[in-house]
């Protein structure tokens, strides 16, 4: 579950989020949003960009082509195929990364995804309750 703000000047400019599988990240519907008003703003996304082709092309090729001045992360994405790529291509590029802002909550909304990356076995819930 990605979601991502862009900001300038101390306003949100646009906004995003992963709706599925299969489809643009949240950050690509960010910068949509925001249109060409993404350069030397700054873009707040819950998990870490990825930088490899899959299902939909790398976001951190998107943030470096709408001239993003700063990154903000809030958690680095357990999936081995992401690895650190991500950040390393960002900085790269010139733009500031800061990594781990809210970590604690971003944790808790990709819950069934952290535990399926580190074991590759689906997240189960179980709720007890009372009658």
């Amino acid at each position: 579950m990605v979601g991502c703000l862009i900001v300038k000047d101390g306003k949100i400019v646009g906004e995003g989020f992963h709706p599925k599988a299969g489809q643009p990240h949240g950050e690509v519907f960010a910068l949509r949003d925001a249109g060409d008003v993404t350069q030397n703003g700054t873009a707040y996304v819950s998990l870490k960009p990825c930088n490899h082709y899959g299902r939909t092309p790398p976001c951190t090729e998107a943030f470096i082509k709408a001239k993003v001045k700063k990154v903000v992360i809030g958690m680095v994405d357990p999936n081995p195929i992401v690895a650190s790529k991500g950040v390393d291509r960002l900085r790269d590029a010139g733009i500031d990364v800061t990594v781990g802002v809210e970590e604690e909550l971003c944790k808790k909304l990709n819950e069934a995804y952290i535990h399926q990356m580190l074991t590759g076995k689906p997240f189960l819930t179980l709720r007890l309750v009372k009658k």
